[in-house]
């Protein structure tokens, strides 16, 4: 008998969206008959909005970032704002109810707060009954995930259970399985293989350099600083969907071996080959970069989300957060320098990683599906 699974988020530039892709992918491995709907729900629901939406954010993180960072789940405007989003969700509550009845899912699962909270809104305004699945994509979940109308929530750590409580949610729906990465992720390459396939020496340090999907963040100073260097390495530099960034950096000449790449789905085959990556501090990036044991350096994470995710990978000696560019090279050099050390900093990644943590989130999917858990939980 067949499954059918409906998986929101939003925007495909975000973790968001590689989250959903990484449960849609574990679904498959664990049950192959699994017939799942995967949405980006704000396009589905704003079709013209939600471009208009996705650009102010762009530019507000771009151009006004610490803006940005002054608003973020602040007490006051998610108090402010409650009128507006109740507003909203009754707007679009037909809408999301004629989605349910058309897919007609046995289970939904979110890994956006957005839809969570509306599809928990449906849940409580038309006494639907279906297993509900809020995922969190980040080490601390902001204020509109929370709602007694969602079964399940999955965390990355236990010490955030106390968030939950604190919002009133029971224990027994909080469980602690992982921010969901590909299963590619759990998944050795073969080094010598992958240096044919790349062009790059499997015997020289490796450097992987990301700005998200969207190629954040100063990527091109970051790789002059670095091509600077007297100690030999060599580079991979990501840039996402910044075709600008990615024409200007393929015109560049560079003294190391440098390769160049937009938007990959190969980033299980990068991080398996590096040994450093310089990076911005998005859950599922730094998640996909612990399971692959990496040294990690994080510089000028975006103001909100991505410093509460800092200042908690700070805390338990994560990574590495260059405040200056020049503090990139400095962290670089002193790695390679002391390849012991090196090695003592990516064996914590991988102490702290859950490579297999998207098949959990499929477990507990299909578990909330035959009602070994459901039931339980909604006696």
């Amino acid at each position: 008998m067949k499954k059918k699974i409906l998986i929101l988020y939003i925007t495909t530039l975000s973790g968001h969206y590689k989250a959903a892709k990484a449960i849609e992918e574990a679904l498959k491995i664990k049950d192959q008959n699994c017939e799942i709907v995967s949405l980006d729900i704000l396009s589905y629901l704003h079709p013209y909005s939600s471009k208009l939406v996705n650009f102010l954010y762009s530019l507000m993180i771009k151009k006004l970032p610490f803006f940005w960072g002054s608003v973020y789940d602040k007490k006051n405007l998610v108090k402010g704002i409650e009128p507006f989003k109740k507003s909203l969700y009754h707007h679009d509550l037909r809408k999301i109810e004629d989605l349910i009845i058309k897919e007609s899912p046995q289970a939904v699962v979110c890994t956006q707060a957005f839809p969570c909270s509306l599809v928990a809104y449906l849940k409580e305004k038309k006494r639907r009954k279906f297993p509900l699945i809020g995922v969190v994509t980040d080490f601390w979940p902001n204020s509109f995930w929370f709602s007694p109308e969602v079964d399940y929530y999955v965390i990355a750590f236990d010490w955030v259970k106390k968030r939950f409580k604190e919002a009133g949610i029971k224990e027994s729906a909080v469980k602690t399985l992982g921010l969901p990465i590909m299963p590619d992720f759990n998944k050795e390459f073969d080094k010598k293989k992958l240096s044919l396939e790349l062009g790059l020496s499997p015997e020289l340090p490796t450097i992987l350099v990301m700005g998200g999907g969207s190629g954040l963040g100063p990527l091109g100073r970051i790789a002059e600083i670095l091509d600077n260097s007297k100690l030999e390495f060599q580079l991979i530099i990501v840039c996402g969907k910044n075709k600008k960034l990615y024409n200007l950096l393929l015109s560049k000449k560079f003294n190391k071996s440098v390769k160049i790449f937009p938007y990959t789905e190969n980033i299980p085959k990068f991080m398996s080959f590096s040994d450093i990556i310089i990076t911005k501090s998005g859950g599922i990036t730094i998640a996909e970069s612990l399971a692959k044991g990496l040294a990690i350096i994080v510089f000028k994470p975006i103001p909100g989300q991505e410093e509460k995710n800092l200042k908690f990978l700070v805390r338990e000696n994560l990574v590495f957060n260059a405040k200056k560019l020049r503090e990139i090279l400095y962290i670089v050099e002193r790695l390679l320098l002391d390849r012991e050390k090196l090695r003592r900093v990516q064996r914590r990644a991988r102490s702290f990683s859950q490579p297999e943590s998207s098949l959990r989130i499929a477990d507990l999917v299909l578990e909330s599906i035959n009602g070994e858990l459901f039931f339980i939980q909604n006696s």
